[in-house]
C-alpha cells in the first residue's frame, strides 16, 4: 500500500496494524486512507483550496483538467458530464443551435463508448434548466431548420454518422468504390444530404485542446 500524498510503499507491519485498529470501527472500514508519517498526514489533510467555478464555494485542488477550475462537492454531485460545469454546457448550448443533441454529445464526450446514457442525461438538464428560465433549450439545439445542405461527397469524416439513414443504397456505394479500385471514373455523387451545423466552441477553445489532447 503506498501514503496517499507522497506516493511512497509504506512497510507491510505498519498497513497491519493500521488495518486491525480500523476493523474495530465498523464506521471507517470502507473507503480510508493511510500516510507514511505525522507530515505527510498533516501535508495531505492540508491541500490548499479555491473558490468553485460554479457557485464560489471553497473546494479542494485537483490536478489534470480540472487544475484551476475546480468545483464543490455538490456542484460535482449535480454536473451533467465530468468534465464540464453546467454553466460551460448551457454557454456551449447556446452557441450551437441545431447541432442536435447527439452531435452535441459527440464534440464534448470524445472517449465515450456510447452516446445513450450522456444523451439522455444532457436532455433531462436542458429540460429541467429551461422550465426555470424559460427557454426551450431542446427545441434550440435540435432545430430543424439550421441543418446544413451539401452532396453526399462532400460530406466531412467526422460527420459521416449523421447521414446514416440518407446515403445512397449500399449496392450504388459498392459498386462506386469498385470502380475506384479498377482506377476507372466514379463520376459525382449529386445526392443531398442534410448534416449539422458546424460545432462552435467561443471561449472554451482552451477547454477543447485539453480535453482532445488526453
Amino acid at each position: 500500500m503506498k501514503c496517499n500524498y507522497c506516493n511512497q510503499t509504506i512497510p507491510e507491519e505498519l498497513v497491519r496494524a493500521k488495518r486491525s485498529k480500523m476493523d474495530q470501527d465498523a464506521r471507517k472500514r470502507s473507503g480510508w486512507n493511510m500516510y507514511c508519517n505525522a507530515a505527510c498526514f498533516k501535508a495531505g489533510r492540508a491541500r490548499p483550496k479555491t473558490s468553485c467555478v460554479q457557485c464560489g464555494e471553497l473546494a479542494k485542488v485537483r490536478e489534470g483538467i480540472w487544475a484551476g477550475r475546480e468545483l464543490c462537492s455538490e456542484c460535482t454531485k449535480g454536473r451533467v458530464f465530468d468534465r464540464y460545469t453546467n454553466d460551460e454546457i448551457i454557454y456551449l448550448v447556446t452557441q450551437n443551435p441545431g447541432v442536435g443533441l447527439t452531435y452535441f454529445v459527440r464534440e464534448t464526450n470524445p472517449n465515450f463508448g456510447s452516446f445513450i446514457t450522456p444523451k439522455e442525461r444532457l436532455r433531462l438538464f436542458l429540460e429541467e434548466i429551461g422550465s426555470y428560465e424559460g427557454v426551450d433549450y431542446v427545441a434550440w439545439i435540435e432545430n430543424p431548420k439550421l441543418m446544413r445542405k451539401v452532396l453526399q461527397d462532400e460530406v466531412p469524416p467526422e460527420l459521416e454518422w449523421s447521414i446514416a439513414g440518407q446515403k445512397r443504397s449500399t449496392t450504388s456505394n459498392q459498386v462506386k468504390r469498385a470502380r475506384m479500385r479498377d482506377g476507372l471514373p466514379t463520376g459525382r455523387n449529386n445526392y443531398f444530404v442534410r448534416i449539422p451545423p458546424l460545432f462552435k466552441w467561443g471561449k472554451l477553445e482552451d477547454l477543447r485542446e485539453k480535453i482532445y489532447g488526453e
